[in-house]
């Protein structure tokens, strides 16, 4: 018997996919990267999503500048390869932006990375920065370590350090050394017209010690100019946070604070990220990283993100952590992106990005992105996954200016020999998204966790 005003084909159909609610990870792309790029890090900038990584072919290093559209296209705008005479390889780890050059059309974008040079005697690492215009890529400066460096950039933060009002940049890595005697570098520096005046070069010497991450910050409330210098690095295999200050008079990086991170095993601080996430009026520090400095296929790497204060004197406070493993005991944290993704909530989101060693299919890895209140409880989680894939960069605005907050991650996926880089876009909807959207989440290449749990649910 057929109930009353109900069509016998309704009783019988398939019950509606799920809609997301407020706070689930909805996928709005998903892209393999045009012109054989793997990418490290990118950065929304207005409507431009500029990425950099190397060209796995050339194994050059290049920067794009790409437009997402809507219903699903990214679509390279412009992009440069470098052609350094000598270099056998190179590749950008990092990338920003600011107002180095009032006189020209801000911003500016910076890239840093390094190259192998063999051209010289002995071949050796140089560390490298190049300069761009934003809207063409116009390659407007370059700066090179100098002999008998061995360098390599691992990051670089754009910012008024010298409290002037316009913008330096700072540069961060290492000097490969031998019997453990690596040496931390700090590299400061101005754009003026085409010209990169001689830049400050500091090192920290230390038992393995190098630099992973650097952000420039106000930390004092009142402000106290100039702003801060947030360093990680890695010191005797355990993670480490120094707050710092240009003095542009002595022309050095004076240390200011600095805390071993605690941790039972050998860590890696691989990001860090300043904002007042819970309100309180007090920057916050976030560092992302990993417990623990084993190979990446291996079963003995966490996800850590730590939430940490300046006093701003001498002690750096911890406040919030949180560990995570991936499901065969093996992940790990790249990037961290801090907004207001949910308005609704208190205090502001924090979303990492990094790899998670099989994925909930037991596909091997997969890159996972993870969002958590301000707390760091985990509110949504999503993995990417159907062969050897990672994402090391991410950032957040609205590429595809429809007015919702997206975040998008850039890394690489790796099939037998065959190496391609990756692009996701993901939304974070506040109130849940009409049905017409549904559609836009695949059956079964990248779902959030919960979306995954309600689809299994259904199942007859």
């Amino acid at each position: 018997m057929v109930a009353a005003g109900i069509p016998a084909s309704d009783l019988f159909a398939p019950p509606p996919p799920p809609v997301p609610a407020a706070g689930e990870l909805v996928l709005d792309g998903l892209f393999d990267t045009k012109g054989n790029m793997s990418y490290f890090d990118t950065e929304i900038v207005s409507l431009d999503l500029v990425s950099v990584g190397y060209n796995n072919s050339s194994k050059q290093a290049k920067v794009t500048r790409e437009r997402f559209t809507e219903p699903g296209s990214l679509v390279i705008v412009s992009d440069h390869e470098l052609r350094t005479p000598g270099v056998f390889f190179s590749q950008f780890r990092r990338v920003d932006y600011g107002v180095l050059d009032p006189s020209s059309r801000p911003p500016q974008i910076v890239a840093a990375g390094g190259g192998f040079n063999g051209s010289v005697v002995p071949p050796h690492f140089q560390g490298m920065l190049e300069f761009y215009e934003l809207g063409s890529l116009n390659h407007m400066a370059e700066w090179v370590t100098p002999m008998p460096f061995d360098v390599f950039f691992l990051d670089v933060a754009v910012g008024n350090v010298n409290g002037f009002g316009y913008d330096y940049w700072v540069a961060v890595g290492h000097v490969p050394g031998s019997n453990y005697d690596d040496r931390g570098i700090v590299v400061v520096g101005q754009y003026s017209g085409g010209f990169i005046p001689p830049p400050v070069i500091q090192e920290f010497s230390g038992s393995w010690l190098y630099f992973t991450a650097v952000e420039i910050a106000e930390l004092n409330d009142p402000p106290v100019a100039p702003p801060e210098i947030i360093l990680a690095g890695v010191r005797e295999n355990k993670s480490f946070l120094q707050i710092a200050r240009f003095d542009s008079a002595m022309q050095r990086v004076v240390n200011l604070a600095n805390i071993s991170l605690p941790s039972p095993l050998e860590s890696i601080p691989w990001a860090v990220n300043v904002s007042d996430i819970d309100g309180d009026l007090v920057q916050d520090i976030i560092v992302g990283g990993q417990e623990g400095n084993a190979p990446q296929y291996s079963t003995r790497n966490q996800s850590r993100v730590s939430v940490w204060n300046w006093d701003g004197a001498t002690q750096i406070i911890p406040k919030d952590d949180r560990i995570w493993t991936g499901v065969n005991g093996n992940s790990a944290v790249y990037d961290v992106e801090v907004a207001d993704f949910l308005p609704s909530v208190p205090g502001l989101e924090v979303a990492t990005t990094g790899y998670n060693f099989n994925s909930p299919t037991n596909l091997s890895m997969g890159a996972e992105l993870n969002l958590m209140d301000n707390k760091l409880d985990e509110i949504d989680s999503m993995f990417t996954y159907g062969s050897e894939t990672d994402h090391w960069g991410m950032s957040s605005g609205d590429p595809d200016g429809d007015g919702i907050l997206e975040i998008v991650t850039v890394g690489m996926k790796t099939t037998g020999a065959t190496e391609v880089g990756e692009t996701q876009v993901v939304e974070v909807p506040e109130f849940g998204f009409a049905a017409a959207v549904v559609p836009l989440i695949p059956a079964g290449a990248t779902l959030s966790r919960r979306l995954l749990d309600r689809f299994r649910a259904r199942k007859p």
